[in-house]
């Protein structure tokens, strides 16, 4: 499972790239991230993903409803 992790990046806007392969994503704290997506138009090996302190998000990541998701504020 390939795993991204980012934390206190204020600058980061867009997290895009070939993330069809992603296993789990966890973002903390980058306030300006909007959006989160992938080359290939899907997260197909998405299981889990935990976004906090990102206020800007506007959707997460979807590959299919019963994918756990968190989103919360510090």
């Amino acid at each position: 499972m390939r795993t991204i992790i980012i934390s206190e990046c204020p600058k980061l806007e867009v997290l895009s790239g070939k993330l069809d392969k992603l296993g789990q994503l966890d973002i903390r704290f980058c306030e300006k991230l909007k959006l989160v997506e992938s080359y290939e138009g899907s997260f197909s090996s998405l299981e889990t993903v935990s976004i906090v302190g990102c206020e800007n998000m506007a959707s997460l990541p979807n590959k299919h409803s019963n994918t756990p998701c968190t989103k919360g504020s510090a």
